[in-house]
């Protein structure tokens, strides 16, 4: 158990540990888990986009020295030495710079959130072993202070939030840093989501996760951590990682909305908004 501030990305992603990205992926299979921690690659263009929108709104001055618009293709002799001679700078493309610095002005623009920002502190990481399986894990709060835990999510614009955060289960995220801070002696009162969207009038929403029963978010999260790590320890001491149909042929059911007599107003309207979303 171990509790670490100012660690930079690749600092953190050294440490040893399963962290939410992958055990969240047994909702594919174990399989994929398992793909993903052998092969999947260390950073991507919108991971980079991400951490840069978390660095402008709870490290502003980092933000002003660590990343940089580039004009054109990032590549060739100029994009090669201009690397060489600021290192530690991350380049990124004119539109996501903007972006970034709209979104991170978004949030800002919040009182709620800019007195939540008085204090506290960005980025702490943490490492603990779950009590119920044994195994290590790892997690990292965007800002925490003795009294709350707060996560700062990108999400897209026209989708209802409440959908994003069910879908890539992040109420399940939040519940696997309070585990972590729990288990590091640290009981936080408050857990919320500021999600901005990413383009479009980038509005934000803010939550307050609870894990009142039966439908608190947070108690949901810990009901499907709880179920994921049961799982993942099975996967690790037998090192069997299965896929989705590991006993041969299932019966084919389609999903309620693909079905001719159940579609519903609501799923046309979204599909409109998601269109409308596309340039």
């Amino acid at each position: 158990m171990a509790v670490y501030e100012n660690l930079t990305h690749d600092q953190y992603s050294g440490l040893s540990g399963w962290n939410w990205s992958l055990i969240k992926r047994l909702s594919a299979s174990p399989k994929h888990l398992r793909f993903d921690q052998l092969f999947a690659p260390k950073d991507r263009p919108a991971w980079q986009k991400g951490r840069a929108l978390h660095a402008a709104v709870f490290e502003s001055e980092s933000f002003a020295h660590r990343y940089r618009p580039w004009p054109g293709v990032r590549r060739g002799k100029a994009y090669d030495g201009f690397k060489e001679k600021n290192p530690g700078v991350e380049l990124m493309t004119e539109k996501d710079y903007a972006e970034v610095v709209r979104g991170a002005e978004s949030v800002l623009s919040v009182d709620w959130v800019t007195a939540k920002l008085l204090k506290g502190r960005p980025e702490v990481s943490f490492t603990w072993n779950d009590p119920e399986t044994g195994l290590p894990c790892k997690g990292r709060a965007d800002w925490l202070t003795d009294k709350f835990l707060m996560d700062l999510k990108g999400v897209r614009a026209g989708i209802p939030v409440e959908t994003t955060i069910a879908k890539y289960q992040y109420h399940g995220q939040m519940a696997h840093y309070a585990a972590g801070l729990r288990a590091n002696g640290i009981e936080v009162e408050g857990v919320y989501i500021v999600a901005v969207e990413t383009s479009g009038p980038m509005d934000v929403s803010i939550y307050e996760l609870d894990n009142g029963a039966p439908e608190g978010a947070l108690y949901e999260g810990e009901k499907v951590r709880a179920r994921y790590m049961e799982q993942l320890a099975e996967c690790v001491e037998s090192d069997e990682w299965p896929g989705r149909q590991p006993f041969g042929p299932e019966r084919l059911a389609l999903p309620p909305w693909a079905l001719s007599d159940v579609a519903s107003e609501l799923e046309f309207d979204e599909i409109e908004i998601e269109e409308g979303a596309m340039p």
